[in-house]
Parts: structure tokens; sequence; C-alpha cells
């Protein structure tokens, strides 16, 4: 198949250490959030930054991605999301986060294991995975990967807030 991300799969599949995905579009669908949980079972770190509903332009999708949440954060997915108070507070400091714009995160990239970047148009959600043409390219930089993965953890909590699970006591989980 031409799509993507059966492009892509072979890679992601190898993931071995770590993969940081940054998306704003993302609804990963029950196979995808299977794929995550999968490669956090392998003992890889999984780390993903998308908007929220406050700064996500399109409700439908962040409603989507909601479904999956308590999933990928039960089986250790670390899951951020753009916050948009510390977004207005921080002004032009968020520059490192590449495609944060003015309203919300538009950057499509992931690195793999501080080896390889994705970075291209394709939005983790199922119409772009299965019926939109998508470009990208994944190249094999370690410095530049390792410098990613660098930069997103020394900055993701001046632009992002980390989601987390909440017991309410009573034995649910939200």
């Amino acid at each position: 198949s031409k799509l993507l991300i059966t492009q892509l799969m072979p890679y992601l599949d190898k993931v071995s250490n770590e993969i940081i995905i940054v998306n704003p579009y993302f609804v990963p669908g029950e196979k995808g959030a299977d794929a995550l949980c999968a490669l956090r079972e392998r003992g890889a770190k999984v780390s993903i930054l998308t908007n929220s509903l406050a700064s996500n332009d399109v409700s439908a999708v962040h409603a989507g991605y909601a479904k999956y949440r308590k999933k990928l954060l039960k089986c250790g997915v670390a899951l951020y999301e753009l916050d948009e108070d510390i977004r207005k507070k921080q002004g032009n400091t968020r520059a490192w986060v590449p495609g944060l714009s003015k309203s919300s995160l538009h950057a499509k990239t992931m690195a793999l294991d501080k080896k390889a970047m994705f970075v291209g148009s394709m939005n983790l959600d199922q119409r772009s995975l299965n019926i939109n043409n998508e470009i990208g390219i994944l190249f094999f930089n370690p410095e530049v990967a390792e410098r990613n993965a660098r930069f997103f953890y020394e900055n993701i909590d001046s632009v992002a807030y980390k989601v987390v699970l909440h017991n309410d006591g009573g034995g649910s989980e939200s």
C-alpha cells in the first residue's frame, strides 16, 4: 500500500527505547492505541504532545482523542496537552515547539529512539491515516533526533500540562 502510515510502520514497530510524538489532531483509534500500549509493554517510553480542548480548533477531533486517553494513560503513555493559559503567558518563549501557531499546535513530528525523526503533513487521525494524501520525510540523524528529545523534555512543562488519571475516591478513574 502507498499509505504513509503503512510505509512508516516498520520503523515504528522497531522502536525499542522511546518515541516522542507531536501531533495536533491525535485520534489513535483502537489499533493505534493498542500499538502505543504494545510499545510500553516492550519497555519503550512513549510521550505525546497534542492540543488541549481549549487549543484545538476542531472540537470533534478532541472528542475523538479523549475516548483513548484513559486507555493510553493506564498503559503508561505520557500525554501532554497544549495549555492555553501557559501559552498566553509565555508569548514567544515557546518557539522551541515547531509549528506552534498563535492559536494551536500544528507540528507533526516523531522522534524515534533518539536516532530518527519524522516530519510531515500527517495527522494521527483516521482521515489522515487512511484517506488523505499525506507527505513526510523520515531521516536518520541521531544528533537532530537526540536534540529534539532533549528540548521536548526540558521545555514541555512551559507549554503543556501532563494529563493524569484521577481517582475520585470511589474507585472510578477519570
